[in-house]
């Protein structure tokens, strides 16, 4: 009877215990904030360099229109070739 008695009683903390926790959980969360700062930074740059492969994606040019401009050039050099002779 008496140790459920000892084990449901509440542990009153002083003030003094109470700050030190209070501190302990400020640092963490300061050391969780710069570390969520470093996160946003990174995926801030891995955004801008993922912008920059999509645009110069964009830019370049696909096999197969590169083999239909090609046959064009192809036939506008037998087209001027054929008129000068």
């Amino acid at each position: 009877m008496k140790n459920e008695e000892k084990n449901t009683a509440e542990k009153v903390y002083g003030f003094g215990e109470v700050m030190l926790m209070l501190e302990g959980m400020n640092d963490g969360i300061k050391v969780v904030s710069e570390q969520y700062g470093d996160v946003v930074r990174r995926l801030d740059q891995i955004q801008d360099d993922i912008t920059d492969i999509k645009h110069d994606l964009k830019r370049k040019v696909s096999y197969d229109e590169f083999a239909k401009l090609e046959n064009r050039t192809i036939k506008l050099e037998k087209l001027v070739f054929s008129k000068l002779a």
